[in-house]
């Protein structure tokens, strides 16, 4: 027996000698795991993940199958990332790390996907007429282009010059539910101040009544359907300063015989190549106008050689314009780009009439156009 025991003192003398030092974490590693926390035994090669997803769920996921499942969120994870997220659990530290760092990555990506849907989303909600445009050529100028726009446009639906007090409870209502007049300050109702509605007979003065102003004056085609129904060029505004507007083309005015409450002016044409009488509207109409008078000279470029002398315009198909209204309107377009209300009430007149101002949607129509022909 006793050389056994010498064999086997030797033995633990030679195992502890290749032992050596204990293996010891560093001072500066953030991971230290005591050794009560995990028990060898307990860890079996299925529960040490790899990099990849596994193919079936941990005893984990299991127990919770039968809970119901969060809300998703627009930068919520696929389930491949979240199946990777959930597998990486039992790993060490830095698997962890590099989880967390791919579900910030693509937590970002689908943020940023999200963003990019909900912009084209606002994008199109402000687009009703998506499609209207696209047998318009990109390349085309000039009469070319002028004749496909009448062309898309004609053929609108008329419905009658007594409708458009009741359009114009939702074309040109501001925020309050009044009237927005590009003609004076007045803050019309636009049920009870209409002219012809009771105690609305007569005007004397601003702000007793609004009417409809035609922007091409009735008279230049003698009153005829469906110009003086159109609500593109027929707008709502003070009765009184219609009444001063007169039939007079719309251009600038140095020295004024008469303003309005919000800047209008009449009086003598400043315009170079018009010298005779002109109303002109604050600055922030001048596009509406000239948006208004393309949009005349395009929808009725088949009758305006039928038409009356009007000093703005020609009597042909192209240019339509003469050539001092074509500089200043396109100095106004420029000038005073398309507004929110201009946007919003050529949707709503397109909900009517079925056919829009085209350049009001695509105002870089106008010099395609009329450039050539200054």
């Amino acid at each position: 027996m006793k050389p056994v025991r010498g064999i086997l003192i030797l033995s633990l003398a030679a195992l502890v000698a290749c032992a050596g030092e204990p293996v010891r974490p560093s001072e500066s590693s953030d991971l230290t795991i005591p050794s009560s926390d995990i028990s060898f035994s307990q860890i079996s090669s299925s529960e040490v993940s790899s990099p990849e997803v596994s193919s079936s769920p941990s005893s984990s996921e299991s127990s919770q199958e039968s809970e119901p499942e969060p809300e998703p969120s627009s930068s919520e994870s696929s389930p491949e990332e979240s199946s990777s997220s959930e597998s990486f659990s039992s790993s060490s530290e830095s698997s962890s790390e590099q989880s967390s760092e791919e579900s910030s990555q693509h937590s970002s990506e689908s943020s940023s996907e999200s963003s990019s849907s909900s912009s084209a989303s606002s994008s199109s909600s402000i687009e009703p007429y998506t499609g209207y445009y696209q047998g318009i050529s990109t390349t085309s100028t000039g009469a070319t282009l002028k004749t496909s726009l009448y062309n898309l446009i004609k053929g609108h639906t008329d419905n009658g010059y007594g409708f458009a007090y009741e359009a114009y409870q939702t074309t040109d209502v501001d925020e309050n539910g009044k009237i927005i007049d590009i003609y004076s300050n007045q803050h019309f109702d636009p049920v009870k101040d209409h002219q012809g509605a009771p105690g609305k007979g007569n005007y004397s003065k601003e702000g007793d009544c609004y009417n409809r102003e035609h922007t091409v004056p009735q008279s230049v085609f003698n009153e005829a359907r469906p110009m003086v129904s159109d609500l593109h060029h027929l707008l709502p505004t003070d009765g009184y300063a219609n009444n001063r507007r007169s039939n007079y083309p719309h251009a600038e005015v140095a020295t004024a015989t008469w303003t309005s409450s919000n800047g209008c002016k009449l009086g003598n044409s400043v315009t170079s190549g018009y010298t005779g009488k002109a109303f002109e509207v604050p600055d922030q109409y001048k596009g509406d106008i000239a948006r208004i008078y393309f949009y005349m000279v395009t929808r009725y470029e088949n009758v305006l050689k039928n038409w009356k002398t009007f000093e703005a315009f020609t009597k042909n198909s192209y240019p339509s314009l003469s050539s001092w209204a074509i500089t200043l309107y396109l100095k106004w377009s420029d000038m005073d780009p398309v507004s929110e209300k201009e946007i919003k009430r050529n949707d709503a007149v397109y909900a009517y009439q079925k056919n829009r101002n085209p350049f009001v949607d695509h105002p870089e129509f106008a010099h395609r156009i009329w450039d050539s022909a200054k």
